[in-house]
Formats: C-alpha cells, structure tokens, sequence
C-alpha cells in the first residue's frame, strides 16, 4: 500500500523565515543538519520527541503551535529513528542523540566551521568559557544563530511599549527584564526570542515612569514616576506607594543591601527611605537644580547624585554629609554610576563626554569623547573593564576601561539612547531603551 504523502509544514517555515534564519542555521542552533530541517519543512519527516523539544525552546511555542504533532506523518520511533540516520550518515564523527534524549548533556551533534567538524560540546564550552552559560541567565543566548554572536549584533528588538522607553533593568538572575516608559507602564519581558516575550505589565502609574530598577534578590521592583511604586514582580501587587512632595521622580535605585531606596527628583533633592516602610530617613538638598541621576556606591554607605546644576555630588548615605563635588563637565550631568570595585566613578553630560574619576578624591582619570550629543546613561559591566553609555546621538558606545577609549559602537537604535545597561551575570550583553519606543539587546563585547 502506498504511503500518503505529507503537507508542507508551513507553519515551522514561517516561524523560521520571520526570523531570518536559514536552515543551517536553526539546525546549528539545535543540534541536527540542515538535510533534516529541510525534511522537516517539507513534511517528509517529522522530528522525534528530542528535536520537538529543542525546536520548542527555540521559538518559544509548543510542539502543536509549530505543526509537529498535526498532520499524516511516520509514527514518532520510525521518524526518530530516520532523524538518527540522517545524523548518522552527515557525521561520521559523533553519534546524534537518541529520540528520547531529554538534556543538552545529550548532545553530541556535530556542527560545522571553517577548518572542519566540531562537536556542539566544544561549542558549548567555549560560550561557557565566555559566560554565556554562568549566572543562570544566561543560556537563552543560545537560541540566537551563531552568526549574530558577534559584537554590535541585536539579538532581541522588544517593542511592547507605545511610548518612548526611559529605562531599563535586568533582574538579578538575568532571565528577564524591566522596561518603564512614558506610555505610564513598566513592562517584564523575556529576550528568549528575537521579539522578546511579555511576561506582565504593571499599569499603577499615571504618568509617564521614568526609572525601573530591581531590588537586589529580585523579588521586588521600584518604579518612579510622580511618586515611586513598590511591587511585586511576580504578582504585579503594589506593595508600596512613596510620594515625593509631588515633583516627577527622575531615577530610583536600591541600596546594596535591599533595604533603603534612594529617588532623585526635579525638585533638586534626593531622598533616602526604607523600602518596607516608606518612612523617609535623609533628604538630601546640596544640589541647586533638579537631580536627573543618582546611584549608591557598592558598600552602601555612600550616594551619588548628578545634576542639572553641572555638578556630581558624592555624600554620606546616613547622614547627608556631602564628601565631594565634582565639576568637570561643562554643563547639566544627566548620568553617574560607581565602578563595581567602589574606587571611581563614570559620569556623563550634554558636554557629550563620559568621564571617569577617583570617587574618594574627585580627581579626574580619563575621558571618553565618541559621542557627538548629550550622554544619558553610563554603566559599569561587572568586571570594570568597559563602560557602556547611551545618547541623543542614537548611539550606545562602548569604553575600555584599562585602554582608555571607546572599542565599539551600537547603532542599532532608531532614536535617543535614554538608557543602557548590562547583563548582570558578566556576559557581554546589553539592554538599552530608546526614543522609538524599543529595548534592544545586543552583543558588547
């Protein structure tokens, strides 16, 4: 009796081709070869339970969603075990997993590059080598083709906002991240696809939210706009409701140890005050214009806050005593951020400028002079080595650190860079919201 003849799967062709992904490239990116995907496509064959796994976590949709279980196809072992063959007869080298494999700790696919074969392990390992794969946060970097891994390249364009997005922030863990805007909501997303996948909105504010930033074990979100909400991630319960004499909040941000919070406001002042209670322990008043930054220094006990007034002021968390102010930039400071070791600090302004110096003593180290409008975001990766800094100019560019200059820049960006920054596990990503009303991520280094 002859065998009727499968459809197309359309729908998994159009899921790859809405990314821009060839076949090689899904392939490369699960752990087959291309000849299967094809087959795939083509309804020849359908996928044994292994690949519709990894084919799942690749777009993000089940194995229904994607066409894998519909249609007149070979029963799951027979096409397993032709998915096995065609491995097989591809690489001679390394064994495909078996149909029911259930982890990566099964993968031994082979992959090609320009000297030859080499195992997807080495693959993995090298991403290990680099981060990829540390922090838990990470690991949905693998599902970008390798092709994109290369520095300045976006791998995910969020658009879930209507209105220009002001900040950005990535939970601790790295799985997700927090986008406030001026169309008054924060949104959590996931950047596990290219277009990112809305987790929940939270839509308490009334007016435009100009900072988002996550507690320090992840479990709470501070978000400002006339007044700074405090709420839970999960649940999208609002825990906490601090009003700050009504002046638009520009930037909030936690102490190091979660239990203070510090919000800069228009109205010149920054206020520090507990983030269970809202009681108000300190207000501090040595700015003469509206404090548009601040950010506390990795010990705790001191804060710095940037100005319109041209300077950064760096006092004392508890007491409110001021310890320095520098005035290097020539104009109004829009962004400040302490190095992850504590001794410095990158501030930038309309001077176009990022400049780093000595946060005990206010003396200047280095400047970075790339951009060619206002900087609006300075931030440390986790080691120290590279700045990255967003500006009017639509830019992210990115600085060394030890080499003292800039190494690359994003453009990637349709509109003004209001923020940037990094993923927290030390790989080499970054978010950055724009004045088009997207968060991008992409490769910094």
């Amino acid at each position: 009796m002859q065998k009727k003849k499968s459809a197309p799967n359309t729908i998994l062709v159009a899921e790859r081709e809405s990314r821009g992904w060839t076949q090689e490239e899904v392939a490369k990116q699960i752990g087959t070869t291309a000849p299967n995907v094809s087959r795939w496509e083509r309804g020849e064959t359908r996928p044994g339970a292994y690949f519709r796994q990894r084919l799942s976590t690749l777009f993000g949709k089940s194995a229904e969603e994607l066409g894998l279980l519909n249609g007149t196809t070979p029963s799951t072992q027979a096409t397993a075990e032709e998915d096995v063959a065609n491995e097989a007869a591809t690489s001679q080298q390394q064994p495909a997993p078996p149909h029911d494999a259930q982890s990566p700790q099964g993968e031994t696919d082979s992959q090609q590059n320009g000297s030859g074969r080499h195992s997807r392990r080495v693959f993995l390992f090298g991403l290990a080598g680099l981060g990829l794969l540390g922090g838990g946060g990470a690991a949905w970097l693998l599902l970008h083709p390798r092709k994109q891994i290369i520095p300045g390249a976006t791998l995910c364009d969020y658009r879930g906002h209507t209105g220009r997005v002001r900040s950005v922030a990535w939970s601790p863990d790295g799985t997700r991240i927090a986008s406030a805007s001026e169309d008054t909501t924060v949104q959590i997303w996931s950047p596990g696809t290219f277009a990112g996948s809305l987790v929940r909105t939270y839509r308490q504010h009334l007016s435009e939210v100009l900072s988002v930033s996550w507690s320090p074990d992840g479990t709470r979100i501070a978000s400002a706009s006339k007044s700074v909400n405090i709420w839970d991630p999960n649940t999208g319960e609002r825990m906490l409701d601090y009003h700050a004499d009504g002046a638009l909040v520009s930037m909030v941000c936690w102490s190091p140890d979660g239990t203070r919070v510090a919000s800069a406001s228009r109205d010149g002042t920054v206020q520090v005050w507990n983030a269970l209670t809202g009681e108000t322990r300190l207000i501090y008043t040595g700015h003469s214009n509206w404090v548009t930054a601040a950010a506390w220094s990795p010990d705790g006990t001191r804060v710095a806050s940037a100005s319109r007034d041209g300077t950064v002021q760096v006092w004392n968390a508890l007491t409110g005593e001021t310890r320095l102010i520098y005035r290097g930039h020539a104009g109004r400071v829009h962004a400040v951020a302490w190095s992850p070791d504590g001794k410095s600090i990158a501030s930038g302004g309309e001077d176009t400028t990022v400049q780093v110096w000595d946060a005990g003593r206010g003396s200047h180290l280095f400047t970075l002079r790339e951009h060619t409008r206002s900087v609006l975001s300075v931030a440390w990766n986790p080691t120290g080595s590279r700045i990255a800094s967003g500006s009017q100019d639509k830019t992210v560019q990115v600085g060394d650190t030890t080499r003292e200059a800039t190494i690359l820049t994003y453009a990637g960006a349709l509109g003004v860079v209001f923020a940037a920054t990094w993923e927290p596990s030390g790989t080499f990503c970054v978010a950055s919201g724009s004045g088009d009303r997207a968060v991008r991520v992409w490769r910094a280094l």
